[in-house]
């Protein structure tokens, strides 16, 4: 089993939003962090995790693997609002979904088939979505 929590923290500007926002997540012992609403603009130093550069005030997603047994097979960065992490026997998906609703509709339908080129080229993997889908 994997656990897995999925946060959205409004921003992560520098090391004390680190600190008040991902290590109390720690303190809960999961495998895996999903964190949305990044707003990372640059170069950010977390070890263990990926992360999408956000392209404006309201994006960006970063997973964060805190179980270092866990193998990563491939990440992939899709835009600042997929990012998509192959673990083990898992596809993990951590979005951001736009909050205009017509936007999130034509997000909902790319991630649709994003995720199915996924599965084709990981047939026997699990499909893990978290995120913040507003």
């Amino acid at each position: 089993m994997v656990y897995i929590i999925s946060h959205n923290v409004r921003g992560l500007n520098d090391q004390n939003s680190i600190n008040d926002k991902i290590k109390p997540l720690l303190q809960l012992k999961p495998d895996i962090i999903l964190i949305q609403e990044t707003k990372i603009h640059s170069n950010f130093n977390l070890s263990n995790s990926f992360f999408s550069i956000s392209s404006n005030a309201s994006a960006g997603v970063l997973t964060y693997i805190n179980n270092q047994n866990l193998k990563i097979i491939e990440n992939v960065i899709l835009s600042n609002r997929i990012l998509i992490t192959i673990i083990e026997q898992f596809i993990v998906c951590n979005i951001y979904a736009p909050n205009d609703h017509k936007e999130k509709i034509t997000f909902l339908k790319q991630l649709h088939n994003i995720l199915l080129n996924f599965k084709d080229k990981y047939p026997h993997f699990s499909l893990i979505i978290g995120g913040d889908f507003n």
